[in-house]
Order: structure tokens, then C-alpha cells, then sequence
């Protein structure tokens, strides 16, 4: 697949050239709001922050992240529990998960 030229700074970030969170918040989200809910259940981001200079009391900044709720099953409303994790990175970035797998040479129209 080709990719638009214009893109090629947005397609080639890396932890270099974007801000990563200093702290992020995982949600437990359940699809059970209703009779057609499948039932799925699942973590789901719901927040993610960089210290410094912002708009958090403490001088954190939010980070801009995908916080759709829905269900990747059925596509449906999600209901966010009460069961929620906050996390720090690791000094250590070298145990990736085995679907943080490189990106593949990309190709530009």
C-alpha cells in the first residue's frame, strides 16, 4: 500500500519527534448497557498526560489520544467500571509487546 506524501512526518513519528505521557489511565469498559450488548469486556485508554508547564492541577498537560467507547466487538455503547489503573513508563522500553512489532518500510505515492 501506497501511502500520501504529505503524511510522511505524521506516518514516520517515533518517540523521538512526539511527546510521549509521562502517565497514562486505563479504564476496565464492559458492553452491557443494554438487552443487544454482546458482553464483551476489555481495558480501554481514557487518559494520558506529559508533566510540565498545563492545564492539570500539578502542571500536567493531556495528551491527545483515541477515547472512543465503544465496543470493538459490536460497536456498541460501552459502560467504564470503577476497576481503573494508572501507569508510569519504564525506564526500561526495551520489553515491547509482541504487537509493537516495527513498522514496515513504507511506500509514498
Amino acid at each position: 500500500m501506497k501511502y500520501p506524501r504529505r503524511f510522511k512526518p505524521l506516518l514516520e513519528s517515533s518517540t523521538e519527534t512526539v511527546r510521549p505521557p509521562d502517565r497514562l489511565t486505563a479504564v476496565f469498559a464492559v458492553c452491557a448497557v443494554d438487552d443487544s450488548a454482546c458482553g464483551w469486556g476489555g481495558w480501554m485508554l481514557e487518559g494520558a498526560a506529559a508533566s510540565g508547564e498545563g492545564e492539570i492541577p500539578g502542571g500536567e498537560r493531556h495528551l491527545p489520544i483515541c477515547d472512543v467507547q465503544v465496543c470493538p466487538r459490536c460497536g456498541r455503547q460501552t459502560f467504564r467500571t470503577a476497576a481503573r489503573r494508572v501507569y508510569s513508563p519504564s525506564t526500561d522500553q526495551s520489553a515491547l509487546l509482541a504487537s509493537d512489532a516495527a513498522a514496515a518500510d513504507l511506500e509514498y505515492e
